[in-house]
C-alpha cells in the first residue's frame, strides 16, 4: 500500500517570495541606468546627426548643388545649408529644410555630450556626393571628416567617418 504524502511538486510560498525580492533588488540597480535620459540624449544626437549628414549628401546629389555643413564649437551645433543661388555657384546659402519645409536641419548636442570633430568645417557635399573643403569648383579638395560623440560618465561613444573623395560614411 502506498502512504498518502504531501504533494512535493511546485514551489513554496517562501521560495517564490525570495525570488521576487531578489528580482526587485536587481531592478532597483538596473532602473537608474536603463532609464537615464542622458544616455538617450547622446544617442539621439548621434543618430540625428548621422541621418542629417546622409540627407545632406543625398540632397546635394539630387539637386546638383552644394550643401554646406558647419559646426559651432561653443554651442555644439551642426548646421546644414543648401546652395540658394540659381546656378549652383555657391555664392548664397540658406537653411536646408525637409521636402515639406517642416524640419530645419540643425542638430544640437546636450551640455554633457562631448563632440570631437576632426577636419575643418565648414565643408561642402558636392553633386558627386563627395565632401570637399571649398564650394569653388576650381579649387576644391576632397576632405575626410570624423565626428566622435561621447558621454564618458555613461560609457557612450560613437564615431562617424566620412571619406571625402567618395562620400562614403561608416561608423566605429
Amino acid at each position: 500500500m502506498h502512504k498518502r504524502g504531501i504533494n512535493t511538486k511546485g514551489f513554496t510560498l517562501v521560495e517564490l517570495s525570495v525570488v521576487l525580492i531578489i528580482i526587485g533588488i536587481l531592478i532597483s540597480f538596473a532602473k537608474p541606468r536603463f532609464f537615464d535620459a542622458r544616455m538617450h540624449k547622446a544617442s539621439e544626437f548621434y543618430n540625428s546627426l548621422l541621418s542629417d549628414m546622409r540627407y545632406a549628401q543625398s540632397r546635394a546629389f539630387a539637386n546638383g548643388c552644394f550643401v554646406k555643413v558647419s559646426y559651432n564649437t561653443s554651442t555644439k551645433t551642426f548646421t546644414f545649408e543648401q546652395d540658394a543661388s540659381s546656378n549652383c555657384s555657391g555664392n548664397s546659402y540658406s537653411a536646408m529644410t525637409s521636402p515639406l519645409g517642416a524640419y530645419s536641419f540643425t542638430t544640437v548636442a546636450d551640455a554633457n555630450t562631448t563632440v570631437t570633430v576632426t577636419g575643418s568645417l565648414p565643408l561642402y557635399f558636392n553633386a558627386k556626393m563627395a565632401l570637399v573643403d571649398d564650394d569653388d569648383l576650381s579649387s576644391m579638395t576632397a576632405t575626410n571628416l570624423t565626428v566622435a560623440v561621447s558621454d564618458s560618465d555613461l560609457g557612450f561613444s560613437q564615431t562617424m567617418n566620412i571619406v571625402g573623395a567618395s562620400g562614403y560614411m561608416y561608423e566605429n
